[in-house]
């Protein structure tokens, strides 16, 4: 079964619903430059309020270990998910569990993996203009050779219910989900997400 993550989450109703359809992890983005941005005491609040939960995964962008380690105290999280430029020895040193972010630009996103002893590695489309959110696929190819390499990958970038079904028959570990199922930056589409999860149920057998 493939994982499915919610992200960019930003309000309780959509917090609700991503659990409540069957999200196994729920994203809150915590890099301020994000559009998808949220405050810690909001992303608490959430957890706090809600009566269906997911695993939480908290995204940070560059941003100081200390920092990172208090919020996800506060918060609650489960895992951290490095979406930037971070080095192998602040991963390690980090000391929690975690989650890498490559930036898929060419082959040789291949060997960046390598560098990383990640629980789990998230490969995202690359944009000069943002670390994640862009709505852009990952190269298949590249997506392919990845996942012959015997790590468990999540995909992101791009996907909706209309091609969430080939990435699944390629049997990656998870999916990452989060602008395709958007109104604006933030605020999801209830219909879009229930939709989403229809498909996901359909071929994730």
């Amino acid at each position: 079964m493939v994982k499915v993550k919610i992200c960019g989450l930003t309000n309780q109703a959509d917090y609700n619903l991503a659990c409540q359809l069957g999200a196994d992890y729920a994203g809150f983005v915590f890099y301020r430059k994000s559009l998808r941005f949220i405050e810690p005491e909001l992303a608490r609040k959430l957890v706090r309020q809600a009566k269906y939960q997911a695993i939480k995964v908290g995204v940070f962008v560059n941003e100081q270990a200390s920092i990172i380690r208090e919020i996800y105290d506060y918060v609650g999280l489960d895992i951290v998910q490095l979406q930037g430029d971070e080095e192998p020895d602040f991963c390690r040193q980090l000391g929690l569990p975690y989650w890498k972010a490559i930036r898929v630009k060419d082959i040789s996103a291949l060997e960046e993996m390598k560098r990383f002893s990640a629980d789990v590695f998230l490969l995202d489309s690359f944009s000069e203009e943002a670390y994640g959110g862009t709505g852009k696929e990952v190269n298949s190819l590249i997506l392919a050779e990845a996942l012959k390499m015997g790590k468990k990958i999540v995909v992101a970038g791009g996907l909706s219910a209309l091609n969430i079904g080939k990435i699944i028959e390629m049997k990656p570990f998870g999916v990452d989900v989060c602008s395709s199922l958007e109104d604006s930056p933030g605020k999801k589409n209830a219909a879009k997400m229930i939709n989403f999860f229809r498909e996901i149920n359909l071929h994730n057998s």
